[in-house]
């Protein structure tokens, strides 16, 4: 995405700009005092290093996944994530689902449903999922990947729970008592628990750092407790702590929108971001984030470097691996995904809307038929024309007319960019949406079958002559059928794909 371009090129920036700051600054000594690059670079990331988990390998789920839901899992190839399926009376169940981490985004995986979960993933242990079940239990579980079974862990009630290592560590939802809970493999390969109680009324654990637990005792204040002992080393106030974290040796916490950090050594709270933050999460060297009024950010740990990277409007924020996870609500509620890395988009499973929710439209009756006049000839007799160019060096403007011609009977709809009025006359550029059916293979029975992709091709409305041509490859058909006759598959939606095409003039110079 051109977001992470413009990410990368501002962190490149920044540092130039923080040397220049720091020579400058120095002239105005009468002893100046020369800063190295190594230097200069050391004081730039100094607070990204003390922000960075070096413990991330030896956990489970991750405190900033769990806070926001632990819905997803990644375990080296794998992904687990729960599934909500709601029904009309406001009721819903729950699924536990795994997919292939290749298949991230694929059209034609298939919905493995493994089991029934509603709860926080805590992490992966051996062959074991364990999670905190949701409201009304509260305890924590053990999914048996093999036997397909749910076991209890606890008796009581847990507040929070975090997986270190081979050992979860829980407190109390009751009475706030901190414990340990060893984990092993039995003779029998069944899992074994040892409990030991490390310390009471310590309050809500909220993260585990170098030996040592971190509770909230109460909303003002935190306390730093030695795991090996119990004792209490440390009393730590000065903000209002909701939505809280431990990040390597700082506390991450909201105040309102307002997302505040502080070091564990004491200190008084600054921002750690200029930007307004609704949910927050930490991973490695991102610190990704949600706005109130909408968009998912991505940023270095001490919020330098923001770069928006969806216009979606996302809850449930996951990150892990690189990889951002949300429920786009823009989608229903959809499980999205974005790869950080090679800055791609996309449904978990299945299509996926456009970025920022619906953005065109199908022109009403009254309007389309002045479109229909003015360019139903035209479109028809340029609907078999394509280029095999993909980019262009002009920009365009908004009022861009989508004509979508029917496979079956060449009817044709026209559609817009929501929120742009145009006349007939005012059209900037033509797009034409066209299905081919492509020919994948044979059945056993001699039948054929076919996807149907679609392809976009835009044309200078004045010459008619085609600009860029995209295409967007749609589902195969089943791969098993019954009946005579040939099977074609279901084409995908063309809408993100437009958006793009609109964009990738600017974007290409």
């Amino acid at each position: 995405m051109r977001y992470l371009r413009v990410f990368a090129r501002f962190c490149c920036i920044s540092g130039m700009l923080l040397t220049f700051i720091l020579l400058a600054t120095s002239c105005r000594q009468v002893d100046r005092i020369v800063i190295d690059g190594a230097t200069a670079i050391r004081m730039e990331n100094h607070v990204n290093e003390q922000l960075y988990d070096t413990e991330y390998g030896q956990r489970g789920n991750t405190c900033s996944n769990i806070r926001n839901g632990g819905y997803v899992l990644l375990d080296s190839d794998m992904l687990y994530f729960i599934h909500e399926m709601p029904f009309p009376d406001g009721s819903s169940l729950y699924y536990l689902q795994e997919l292939p981490a290749n298949q991230i985004g694929s059209l034609t995986a298939r919905n493995e449903i493994i089991g029934s979960i509603h709860g926080r993933f805590l992490g992966k242990y051996d062959r074991f999922i364990l999670y905190v079940a949701v409201d009304p239990d509260h305890t924590v579980m053990a999914f048996d990947l093999e036997q397909y079974t749910a076991i209890p862990m606890t008796d009581e009630k847990v507040a929070s729970a975090l997986l270190l290592e081979d050992a979860l560590y829980l407190t109390a939802l009751e009475h706030g008592t901190l414990r340990e809970l060893r984990l092993g493999i039995d003779e029998s390969g069944d899992l074994s628990t040892e409990t030991r109680t490390i310390a009471e009324g310590v309050g809500t654990l909220i993260g585990l750092s170098d030996g040592h637990a971190f509770t909230l005792y109460d909303e003002q204040t935190i306390e730093q407790i030695e795991l090996h002992s119990g004792a209490v080393i440390r009393r730590i106030v000065g903000g209002v702590y909701q939505d809280i974290q431990v990040s390597g040796s700082w506390i991450l916490f909201r105040e309102g929108d307002r997302l505040m950090r502080q070091a564990i050594d004491g200190g008084v709270p600054v921002e750690a971001s200029i930007h307004a933050v609704e949910e927050y999460a930490t991973c490695g060297h991102w610190l990704a984030f949600t706005a109130p009024v909408g968009g998912l950010f991505v940023s270095h740990l001490d919020g330098t470097g923001i770069a928006q990277i969806s216009a979606d409007r996302a809850t449930g924020l996951q990150l892990m691996d690189n990889r951002v996870f949300y429920r786009n609500q823009y989608d229903g509620g959809t499980l999205y995904t974005i790869d950080l890395v090679e800055g791609i988009r996309s449904a978990l499973l299945g299509e996926s809307v456009t970025d920022g929710g619906l953005q065109i439209e199908q022109m009403a009756e009254v309007e389309e038929r002045l479109f229909r006049e003015a360019f139903e000839e035209t479109v028809l007799a340029i609907q078999g024309e394509s280029t095999s160019q993909e980019q262009y060096w002009s920009e365009i403007g908004d009022k861009v007319l989508f004509a979508e011609i029917s496979n079956d009977d060449e009817t044709i709809t026209f559609h817009r960019r929501i929120g742009v009025q145009f006349s007939p006359e005012e059209v900037e550029a033509l797009v034409t949406i066209t299905y081919r059916n492509r020919l994948l293979g044979r059945y056993t029975d001699g039948g054929l079958a076919y996807r149907v992709d679609t392809v976009l091709t835009l044309f200078d409305p004045v010459e008619l002559r085609p600009l860029v041509s995209r295409s967007v490859a749609g589902r195969p058909p089943s791969e098993i059928k019954s009946g005579e006759g040939d099977r074609y598959g279901l084409p995908v939606s063309w809408h993100q794909k437009a958006i793009e095409l609109m964009e990738s003039g600017l974007n290409s110079r």
